[in-house]
């Protein structure tokens, strides 16, 4: 249980410093964010090692139609791109 406990609270102190870095690096605090937990029981048996994902999606531009109508989002920006500016971001 204690373990438990100190994942949690190391999850929410890294939740606590990107969420900064985002408002210093994007100039605001528009966000999105998907928290995917286990699947139904039944299909948990299969996969004991799965765990939380949290999704994190800062609003960088203004929608389009084809945002609008399809319900895919483009993301312009790498994966590589996003995590350099975080990490270069000082709070």
């Amino acid at each position: 249980m204690a373990i438990i406990v100190v994942q949690v609270l190391a999850m929410a102190e890294l939740l606590k410093l990107t969420l900064k870095k985002f408002e210093v690096a994007f100039e605001f605090s528009q966000y999105n964010y998907m928290l995917q937990t286990t699947p139904l029981e039944e299909h948990y048996h299969n996969n004991p090692y799965y765990h939380w994902y949290l999704c994190l999606v800062p609003h960088l531009q203004t929608l389009g139609g084809f945002e609008l109508t399809s319900g895919c989002y483009m993301n312009s920006v790498s994966p590589e791109k996003a995590a350099e500016v975080l990490r270069n971001t000082n709070i």
